[in-house]
This record gives structure tokens, C-alpha cells and sequence, in this order.
């Protein structure tokens, strides 16, 4: 059973452009959607309108601003004549130049995306892995509401590295769906130097991570606006690889995306990686693990050899 149609923008720098070489950073989303029974398209947001039967656009990561005319097909199309129905997913990209046409748009909505990435200071929430820098690449807590009702299993937790936070402006319309912990701030490196990096503080309140949007008419009948923060969460590394094992981001966005778009067969297909199983381990489990093996092991041998030493020493 089809469970609706998804264009994948291209036109503005997106990752699902064939020429970006950031093409292949995300290529597994499309066919675990596939894999979902919806059916795929593109659209070029630069040259066409989005069609009529398209129920989701996901523009991922642009690099350049939608023009104004983008904006406004967008926006008729996400009206759809009134009738609604329809959802965008938004994922911002750190590196873009000035995007003042977008942010008209997601403020429209009651969202605006900040500079800088979530850093997280509770050790629970790190992730400890080769080549990652835990306190940017942090697991996020599901916000109340925040449509996980299809989940097997909720315990496991959605990876956001590189999370860019987003503000809601106005909370009639937006509400979060992952949120960082209270302990989080804003890491905010220099566009010219990397090394220099300034932090904005929280003071106690967590960040949004992914934010959802919603416009209803009088039928009760709603389109949606996604925003999610991190493009690396939905990248190959956290959708299909020995990580995902553990985490729930392939099953928390398909889940999100068959809600929103009232699939009725809501199984999530999730990949299956047969290369091993990787445990995904936090900081504070890391640590853990080293008093464990480099100080309680060692002790508790050094006492028994001499337990052992004495015994013999005596006979």
C-alpha cells in the first residue's frame, strides 16, 4: 500500500541535487522511504511549482536561498486551496550563505533557526565514539506530544550531531519534538577562525533540536512545517549503519512522517545492517567502563594474587 508521495527539492544546493557532492551524505533516506511504500520524486524548487499530488517536500540542507516566487509556490502549496494536508520538512545547513527568503518563511510558521550547534553537558547524553566530538553529537529527549505513539520501542534515543538550535517565536503554532537537556548551551565557532568559538548559555532551559509547525482550518484539516535541526541525523552513519543498531533515528523520522501524512499501515521499515552489531555508548557510560576496566579489575587482581602470595607464603 502506497503510503503517499515525497519530492525531494533540488534547485538550491540541497544534498539531493546529482551534482552535489554531499549527494551521497544522505543517499539512504530516499530508499528507506522507498522501503516505506511512499513513492518518490524531485521537484526543482528553482524552476517548478510542487505538484498538486505531492503529500511531503523534504529540502535538505540548501546551500543557497529559495527565490521569493519559491516562497510564495511553497506556501500556495502547502494551503492547498485551503484544504491543507500537506507537510514540508526543513533541515537548515550551517555553512549556507544569508537565507533571508527562507527565514521569512519559516517565521511565517514561528520558527527561526540559530547560529551555532547544541552543546550538551550532561555526560548521559554524549555520545563516546571514534571521530565524533561527544558534546556536539548528543542524544535528545523526545518533547511531550511529540508523535511517538508509533515507536516499538522509546527507550532509544534520536542522535542529533551538529544540531542547529531552533527558536519558536510563536507557540501557537510550534511545539518541540527533541529537545536537548537543561545542561545544553550554543557552541558558536567563527565563520573565520574555527578555533575561536563563543558560547551562548541557556540558563537552565533545553535547546529544540527539531520543532514542528501547524496550520488548521476550519474542518480541523492541517499542513505542517518540520524543522529539523541536524542534517547529520538523517545521514547515512545514523539511518544505515552498525550505530543505528541502537537508536531510533530512522524509526522516529519515518514514524513522524507516517503520522503527519495519515499513512494507514503504520510499520516502520527500518534497516537491517548485517556487518555487526556496534554499542552505541554515552560519556558517562564510557567512564564507567574505564574505572571498571583500568581501576576496579587491576585492584581487585593485585588483591587476590596477594591473598594468593600470602597463603602459599605461610603452608
Amino acid at each position: 500500500e502506497r503510503g503517499g508521495k515525497i519530492a525531494l527539492s533540488t534547485g538550491n544546493g540541497e544534498f539531493f541535487n546529482k551534482s552535489s557532492n554531499l549527494n551521497s551524505y544522505c543517499s539512504y533516506l530516499p530508499v528507506i522511504l522507498e522501503d516505506n511504500a511512499y513513492e518518490m520524486e524531485e521537484v526543482n524548487l528553482l524552476t517548478q511549482k510542487p505538484s498538486e499530488d505531492t503529500d511531503i517536500i523534504i529540502m535538505m540542507a540548501p546551500s543557497v536561498d529559495l527565490t521569493s516566487e519559491a516562497v510564495d509556490n511553497i506556501s500556495q502549496w502547502l494551503s492547498n486551496d485551503g484544504d491543507n494536508g500537506k507537510t514540508l520538512v526543513y533541515v537548515p545547513f550551517d555553512h549556507a550563505e544569508e537565507t533571508p527568503n527562507i527565514d521569512l518563511m519559516l517565521e511565517q510558521w514561528g520558527v527561526k533557526v540559530k547560529k551555532g550547534y547544541i552543546s550538551e553537558n550532561d555526560l548521559s547524553k554524549g555520545i563516546a565514539m571514534s571521530g565524533e566530538d561527544a558534546n556536539v553529537t548528543s542524544m535528545m529527549d523526545y518533547a511531550e506530544g511529540a508523535y511517538t505513539d508509533g515507536l516499538t520501542d522509546k527507550s532509544l534515543s534520536v542522535v542529533m550531531p551538529y544540531c542547529m538550535p531552533l527558536e519558536i517565536i510563536d507557540e501557537n503554532m510550534a511545539s518541540p519534538l527533541l529537545q536537548s537537556s537543561s545542561l545544553a548551551d550554543v557552541l558558536i565557532p567563527s565563520l573565520e577562525d574555527p578555533t575561536d568559538i563563543k558560547y551562548e548559555y541557556s540558563n537552565g532551559t533545553p535547546l529544540n533540536a527539531a520543532v514542528i509547525s501547524e496550520k488548521t482550518n476550519d474542518n480541523d484539516e492541517s499542513s505542517y512545517m518540520v524543522v529539523w535541526g541536524s542534517y547529520d541525523g538523517l545521514s547515512n552513519k545514523w539511518l544505515y549503519s552498525s550505530y543505528s543498531n541502537n537508536l531510533n533515528n530512522t524509526a522516529y523520522f519515518i514514524n513522524l512522517l507516517n503520522t503527519l501524512s495519515e499513512k494507514d499501515a503504520m510499520i516502520v521499515v527500518e534497516s537491517v545492517n548485517v556487518g555487526g552489531e556496534t554499542m552505541v555508548v554515552n560519556s558517562g557510560q564510557q567512564i564507567a567502563a574505564f574505572v571498571f576496566f583500568v581501576v576496579i579489575i587491576p585492584v581487585a587482581l593485585l588483591v587476590v594474587g596477594i591473598l594468593v602470595w600470602n597463603k602459599r607464603r605461610h603452608r
